[in-house]
Parts: structure tokens; C-alpha cells; sequence
């Protein structure tokens, strides 16, 4: 009980940390004291919330807990569909934007993407994480990767509203028409979109 507890603890900290690099204070706070580039934080920033998730991917998912139900071949065949689809998405996101989202492209004005995949979910890259996570739990149906899944998607279900405030604010009435006519996470294929 206490490693779940402590597993918890670890993604709900790990949250706060990313969340609190990517604020425009601390930001400007670190530009000001380092003088890096745009570009340089957010390779930093990458790279720390790559090195801080390894500890805890190797504690939620590695470490052995309770199994709640015994998987079979249907549900291991459910779980690699599942998962080759998240990352097939996630790879294709990744792919188009990798340089931009990484740091080592410089970016001077913001984009608005409505084209590929951003024609049916406004955050692509958090869809395919999701299915990627539900995947690897349908694998593996742990009490430890259920916290740790259930943990990383509550977390990106907080935090994409408030990235969302900053690109309403960067990027204004366009942005909000997008968001009217594109849901978050799960699209509507059969639903009538507008124009932007």
C-alpha cells in the first residue's frame, strides 16, 4: 500500500515540476538569470521531464503488484492493437512537429496546426499517449501501472486546459473557433466541422 501511495505522490510531484517549468514566470525568471534561448529552455525542458519520468516508468511499471485479472490471448491481442495504434499516432505527431516540440528548432511565432491528424483532435500527441498507456495496462493489469496510468492521464487532462488558456491568449479568436469546432482528446468523425 504504501509503494502505491508513494507512486502516486511521485507522478502527482512529477506534475507539479513540469507544469511549474513550463509557466511564463518561470520562465521569464531562468531567460532572465541564464539568458538562454526560446529554443535552448525548451530542449531543457525536455530533457528534465525525460530524466525525472525514468524513476518513476521503472518504479510504476517495472516493480511487481497485485494483478487484477488474468490476461489471455484476446486481451494481449487487444493490448498490442491498442498500443500500436497510440504509438502510430504518437510517432506521426512526433514526426511532422519533432524539431519544433524538442528545442532544437528556433520558433519565433506560434502556429496554429488545423491540417493532419489536428483536423480531428486538438491534441493529438496526448490521444495517442492514451491509448498507448490504456494498451500497456491491458497488457499488464497491475495495481502499479493502473496508478500510474490513471495518475498520467488525470494530470494531462489538467494541464491541456491550462496550455490551452496560454495558445487562447497567443493565439486569440482563431484559436477559440478551432477549439469550438475540434475536440480535445477523442474525435467526432460523424460530427459537421466549421471552417476556419
Amino acid at each position: 500500500m504504501v509503494n502505491y501511495i508513494l507512486l502516486f505522490l511521485g507522478w502527482a510531484t512529477y506534475g507539479l515540476i513540469h507544469s511549474a517549468l513550463a509557466t511564463t514566470s518561470v520562465k521569464a525568471t531562468i531567460f532572465r538569470l541564464t539568458k538562454i534561448s526560446a529554443s535552448s529552455y525548451r530542449l531543457f525542458y525536455n530533457l528534465i521531464a525525460l530524466l525525472s519520468i525514468v524513476p518513476l516508468i521503472y518504479f510504476g511499471f517495472c516493480n511487481s503488484s497485485k494483478v487484477l485479472y488474468l490476461s489471455h490471448s484476446y486481451s494481449n491481442l487487444i493490448s498490442i492493437l491498442v498500443m500500436a495504434f497510440g504509438l502510430l499516432i504518437m510517432g506521426m505527431v512526433m514526426k511532422k512537429y519533432f524539431r519544433e516540440m524538442s528545442g532544437l528548432q528556433e520558433t519565433s511565432t506560434q502556429v496554429l496546426y488545423v491540417n493532419g491528424l489536428h483536423r480531428f483532435v486538438r491534441h493529438p500527441l496526448y490521444t495517442g499517449t492514451f491509448l498507448l498507456l490504456i494498451g500497456i495496462f491491458i497488457y499488464r493489469p497491475q495495481i502499479n501501472v493502473l496508478i500510474s496510468v490513471i495518475a498520467i492521464i488525470l494530470y494531462t487532462i489538467f494541464a491541456v486546459r491550462w496550455e490551452e488558456r496560454k495558445l487562447l491568449f497567443n493565439l486569440g479568436e482563431q484559436y477559440k473557433i478551432y477549439c469550438q469546432s475540434t475536440p480535445r482528446f477523442i474525435p467526432r468523425f460523424f460530427a459537421k466541422r466549421k471552417i476556419i
